[in-house]
């Protein structure tokens, strides 16, 4: 048997391995985290203050429109706007639009680090013996191929001056804002809360261009306690 005593920077190497194995192991169970990458384009400016809103394609009595418009009120409140006790006193009617596409299947490659033992030694220990401590680094990569499913969810809201629509039946902008985002799932009674909660401080404004936001863990949470869940 070979008795070989691990030198000061062997013994760092097998400790900075170690670190790096946790590391790694933490970023994996992390990964998990939900997060949203949100695409935000909102034109116009805030014109009146009383609104009501009407579904662009959907029945009025419908309940996921019902449900939707609990989280646009808060949104539009939150933005400064008031709900109109009707029609009569609004000064904007919104139309809402939403809808979750077709799901399109994409296909990605990635390589990942496959993890072994580099060599080592045998290392005394304080009550004379000897043990053997391996040393552990990327040994190789493996190839992998993954496909997934994803969906482009969108909610377009769009605010045309009431007297005119009354009027007319022209639906004259005053603003308008178009949020997408791409999900694993076709959820959007899940995902209206988010896409009202990343989009509400643009209700009235203009982007200048596509505007895209990444909502964190934290910013669920938020999101969860301002908007409600269905």
């Amino acid at each position: 048997m070979i008795n070989t005593r691990l030198n000061s920077t062997s013994k760092i190497y097998m400790i900075q391995n170690s670190k790096y194995l946790l590391l790694t192991v933490l970023c994996l169970l992390f990964a998990g985290c939900s997060s949203y990458n949100v695409a935000i384009d909102a034109i116009g400016q805030k014109k009146g203050l009383y609104y009501v809103i009407k579904p662009l394609k959907e029945d009025a009595s419908s309940l996921v429109f019902e449900e939707f418009c609990t989280y646009f009120d808060k949104g539009l409140l939150a933005a400064g706007f008031v709900k109109a006790q009707n029609e009569d006193n609004a000064d904007i009617v919104i139309f809402a639009d939403y809808h979750v596409g077709d799901g399109k299947v994409v296909t990605s490659s990635y390589e990942s680090p496959v993890y072994g033992t580099l060599g080592g030694g045998y290392v005394s220990t304080s009550d004379g013996g000897v043990v053997y401590s391996p040393i552990y680094g990327v040994v190789g990569y493996s190839n992998t191929i993954r496909s997934d499913i994803i969906y482009v969810n969108m909610l377009s809201l769009s605010a045309v001056n009431k007297k005119i629509f009354v009027e007319t039946k022209q639906k004259k902008e005053e603003w308008a804002i178009k949020i997408t985002c791409t999900t694993y799932n076709n959820d959007l009674r899940k995902l209206m809360p988010t896409l009202v909660y990343a989009a509400f401080p643009y209700f009235g404004k203009n982007t200048g261009g596509i505007l895209d936001l990444s909502l964190s863990e934290d910013s669920e949470k938020t999101r969860s306690l301002l908007m409600g869940k269905p």
